[in-house]
């Protein structure tokens, strides 16, 4: 059992570097086609990686779908 929750958290830490990483190039990639200077492109990574964690912060908790629900009315 203990076995498997550290392959769980190995798992979830090399999902998490993999998207980092993705995110750091698919910004990289488009603030050099769109001429952004360092400063945006430091805030447009971070806007997608607040977006990630986010995201898996209310997965991880099981809010995601009252999250959804509480927007939806509020929208």
């Amino acid at each position: 059992m203990m076995l498997e929750m550290q392959n769980i958290e190995t798992k979830e830490q090399i999902v998490t570097a993999a998207m980092q990483k993705y995110f750091r190039l698919f910004v990289k990639d488009w603030a050099e086609r769109h001429q952004l200077n360092g400063i945006a492109q430091d805030e447009l990574l971070t806007l997608f990686q607040d977006a990630f964690f986010f995201t898996d912060t209310l997965l991880e908790d099981d809010e995601a779908e009252e999250y959804l629900e509480d927007d939806l009315m509020i929208n």
